[in-house]
């Protein structure tokens, strides 16, 4: 996977949002941006995106990553991409709705938690 700006800088530039934050309670000031990863290789027909909110200032820093691929769950193969299913299971790990993974691992993370830490 690759910044879109790595792949087709113009539409990159053209299609980059930014929002700017002030005096929100739990978010720091500054500028967020939107950014698009693509898969880079050509031999590779997996059909997602990735796409981070990201810092700059004072430092860079990924606020959330979020993963969307649109073709239906089936297409997804476990090794497609380089992803591989180390548990031993056939099926592809879920995490239940309304949780989201631990960056440490794969055990959700309550919703009240996930901005805990972010000042």
């Amino acid at each position: 996977m690759a910044p879109l700006y790595t792949l087709l800088h113009d539409l990159a530039h053209d299609e980059t949002r930014f929002w700017v934050v002030a005096d929100h309670e739990i978010l720091p000031d500054g500028e967020y941006g939107l950014v698009e990863f693509f898969c880079n290789d050509p031999e590779c027909d997996c059909r997602r995106v990735i796409l981070q909110v990201e810092t700059n200032e004072p430092v860079q820093r990924v606020w959330a990553s979020i993963h969307y691929g649109w073709e239906r769950p089936s297409y997804y193969a476990p090794t497609r991409c380089g992803f591989a299913d180390t548990t031993g299971s056939s099926k592809p790990r879920c995490v239940p709705e309304g949780t989201r993974a631990s960056v440490a691992g794969n055990d959700p993370v309550p919703p009240d938690t996930w901005l805990a830490g972010a000042s």
